[in-house]
């Protein structure tokens, strides 16, 4: 009976469910587990990459899904005709979808996507500083809304929000979502002696 229902039930169509889930699984298990990957210190700036788990599934995911293309391209029956655009379609927003890198340097915060794409947030335009405690999501707000966004995949974060406030001076707010219910408090920036 079991090796039957296997049969009837189609590998390809449930991939996406899979990937899904696999991803799922990674963003909670790196939620728990502390990272490994360090910030790298460079003169008159600090680098802090996406974690090393979160490169490597990224590259098994390109891998996947840049083999199930080939199989299903191979394989392909007249009712599938839509498959490998799927797959196409998942490989090229792997690169829009990968953690950008934050730098903090002299005159800012930097966020570089892969592709190359930059945005700053001076330090004399930080409006403020928001830390979400559900997603472990430390927000870095300027004049304009414009964000900058340290989450729980890249390097280092207790280092991240030390240096930040350290430059900008700001209360940080943080929020605790319980619920139906918010609760934010401000903490004050006070010097440590």
């Amino acid at each position: 009976m079991a090796r039957h229902l296997f049969n009837e039930v189609d590998f390809v169509r449930v991939l996406p469910l899979l990937i899904l889930v696999a991803h799922l699984i990674l963003f909670f298990w790196l939620r728990k587990k502390s990272p490994g990957t360090k910030a790298v210190a460079q003169p008159g700036r600090m680098i802090f990459p996406p974690l090393g788990e979160i490169r490597a599934a990224f590259f098994v995911t390109a891998l996947l899904v840049a083999f199930f293309l080939v199989w299903c391209s191979i394989s392909l029956e007249p009712g599938e005709w839509w498959l490998p655009y799927v797959f196409v379609v998942l490989l090229m927003a792997l690169p829009f979808l990968y953690p950008r890198i934050l730098i903090i340097e002299v005159h800012g915060v930097v966020s570089r996507t892969w592709l190359g794409r930059e945005k700053t947030i001076r330090w004399e335009d930080v409006a403020e500083l928001h830390y979400a405690m559900d997603n472990r999501a430390f927000t870095v707000r300027d004049k304009e809304n414009r964000k900058i966004v340290h989450r729980v995949f890249h390097a280092e974060p207790l280092l991240f929000r030390n240096l930040v406030r350290e430059r900008t001076r700001l209360p940080l707010k943080i929020t605790h979502h319980g619920g139906l219910k918010n609760k934010t408090i401000e903490l004050p920036y006070r010097d440590q002696p």
